[in-house]
């Protein structure tokens, strides 16, 4: 059962976090660029996106078995046997390409090239995983930067998109995937140390944690470069009001200080979410594409924060009716001894105890 939880958050972190991001895009682009009839491509090419992925899961884990074994690694031979894993891997390659094809025969081939870096980044003897800088280059293009391109390549056939909106994307793309698969080698780090799992990051560890800096600060400059070109694209005030945002909190980032990962991300997927369900025509689609988990937490935050205004708020009125009864009380003894010659303020019925 430990295992399945494992498998189940594997794919939960990407079925979240990647591909909810990746449906954030397609959203921008086809509410921005006024894509019709899209949202059937949509759901074709998120299911590609995430049965392509699933595959390359299992296929980096078929081939890292002896590794992960060493490591005391969670591997997905754990639960099936061989023959499965590669009848699943097969099925899934098969359905994503099959999707691809039904929207796009350019990007067709372009999700053939995508499948060929994700084999050749794991199988032995070629095993660009642990050839140093070229791993991090092919995952960052099969996993991150292709996609873009597919993508891109399909919103095209439908609508304009100018060559530095495109270049910008893709680069955005591009460092996104390099910052995440350093990120992965970091957490994987000592389990790699111990399999002698050559990555990247076990050869160059004081490199890898720069690059992690660099694409860190490198990403919300791509993000702000992107929302421009778009803006510029389309004059759509919306598009201006998330660059606004995302340039105001790039701004806090830099006079505060702060390392923390996805900060600007996040504040780019929940302003662009907000406005980009208030232009969408389909509203109830949007929203299910939009479920980003930075949303959620922060709708959490924002839904914690009202309830607890409510408590202070009952606390003070609770307080202020108190107190002015209080007051009240007090007038109305005054006024009544008045008359039979007794002053309260002067000789009040009891005295405070010191």
């Amino acid at each position: 059962m430990n295992n399945y939880i494992k498998l189940y958050q594997r794919l939960y972190s990407f079925s979240t976090y990647n591909l909810l991001l990746y449906a954030n895009f397609m959203v921008l682009f086809t509410v921005t660029l006024q894509v019709n009839g899209f949202y059937l491509q949509v759901f074709n090419l998120l299911f590609a996106y995430l049965f392509i992925g699933i595959a390359g899961y299992f296929l980096n884990d078929y081939f890292d078995v002896k590794q992960d074994s060493i490591a005391k690694k969670f591997n997905i031979t754990s639960l099936f046997n061989k023959f499965s894993i590669i009848a699943l891997i097969f099925i899934f390659i098969i359905a994503g390409l099959i999707l691809v094809y039904t929207v796009s025969f350019v990007a067709f081939w372009l999700l053939i090239i995508q499948i060929f870096l994700l084999f050749i980044y794991s199988f032995n003897p070629i095993r660009l995983k642990e050839k140093g800088f070229w791993g991090i280059i092919t995952d960052a293009i099969y996993a991150h930067t292709l996609p873009a391109v597919i993508l891109l390549q399909i919103i095209s056939e439908k609508a304009f998109i100018s060559i530095w909106l495109a270049i910008s994307f893709i680069m955005l793309c591009f460092v996104i995937g390099v910052r995440d698969i350093l990120i992965h080698q970091c957490h994987d780090f000592k389990m790699d140390i111990k399999s002698s799992t050559k990555t990247f990051y076990v050869k160059h560890k004081n490199i890898a944690r720069l690059l992690i800096l660099y694409s860190e600060n490198l990403i919300p400059l791509l993000i702000i470069l992107v929302l421009g070109f778009l803006f510029n694209q389309t004059h759509t005030i919306p598009i201006l009001a998330i660059l606004a945002v995302v340039f105001a909190v790039f701004l806090i980032k830099i006079l505060n200080n702060v390392n923390q990962v996805n900060f600007i991300i996040r504040a780019y997927i929940i302003s662009s979410s907000i406005v980009l369900l208030l232009l969408a025509q389909n509203k109830l689609v949007c929203f299910g594409l939009l479920l980003h988990p930075f949303n959620l937490q922060f709708i959490k935050l924002v839904i914690s924060n009202f309830i607890t205004f409510l408590h202070k708020l009952r606390s003070l009125i609770h307080h202020f009716y108190k107190a002015k009864f209080t007051l009240f009380i007090n007038y109305l003894l005054y006024y009544l001894f008045l008359p039979f010659g007794r002053n309260l303020k002067d000789k009040p019925l009891y005295k405070k105890s010191k």
